[in-house]
């Protein structure tokens, strides 16, 4: 799933604005595939079956 939020982003009055919405889209995304990796490893029990081991 391709996200094109930050190539679709509107102009800006200046740069450090820009930046600023950048990252927190960046970090949206970020935080999402995070948490769909969680589900799929509780889900899946991956890691476990793999032999980690948790702290």
């Amino acid at each position: 799933m391709k996200s094109k939020k930050i190539t679709n982003m509107k102009k800006r009055k200046t740069c450090e604005v820009i930046e600023l919405e950048a990252n927190r889209i960046a970090e949206d995304i970020v935080k999402k595939y995070k948490n769909v990796d969680v589900e799929y490893h509780l889900k899946t029990r991956y890691g476990m079956n793999e032999g980690a081991v948790g702290a």
